[in-house]
């Protein structure tokens, strides 16, 4: 296991194989199995029982609302306006400042090189990329790239 997994992605990863659980839990007593097993069947029951309690929750305010729709005569569009209060979704704006960083940022990351490099008969490099093989071989002879400098 990577220490960058969290967690539960541990074990979820171990629980959803028969082998990797043998593999995992099998130097382990019966007794401490035993326990882990009451705990999580105990935390199994308490999770469905939180999960049912939203879900009815959730149910009766479905209802409550139907039965305010049908008395007041709403539609479905026009519950969902009112609750909107009439104001559409905007993205959010940067600020001036934002926006001048970000420019000032992007600038500097595209900077246009303004070196460039002459050698042999018509050569030339601006700097980027691969060395040209002429200039590599001439290089390796001793030359300096500052000598190649325009």
């Amino acid at each position: 296991m990577n220490t960058d997994e969290s967690l539960t992605e541990q074990l979820l990863t171990i629980f959803a194989n028969k082998k990797r659980i043998q593999q995992t839990f099998k130097e382990t007593g019966l007794s401490h199995l035993k326990v882990i097993s009451e705990k999580l069947g105990e935390y199994i029951e308490q999770r469905e029982k939180t999960e049912s309690e939203k879900i009815a929750a959730q149910e009766e305010a479905k209802g409550m609302l139907k039965s305010i729709m049908e008395k007041t005569g709403l539609s479905h569009e026009e519950v969902s306006q009112l609750m909107n209060d009439g104001k559409t979704k905007s993205k959010a704006k940067r600020s001036k400042r934002a926006k001048r960083v970000a420019a000032e940022t992007q600038t500097a990351r595209y900077e246009v090189k303004t070196e460039r490099y002459t050698f042999g008969d018509s050569g030339t490099w601006d700097g980027t990329g691969e060395v040209p093989q002429e200039l590599q071989s001439l290089l390796n002879e001793g030359f300096e790239l500052s000598d190649f400098l325009v």
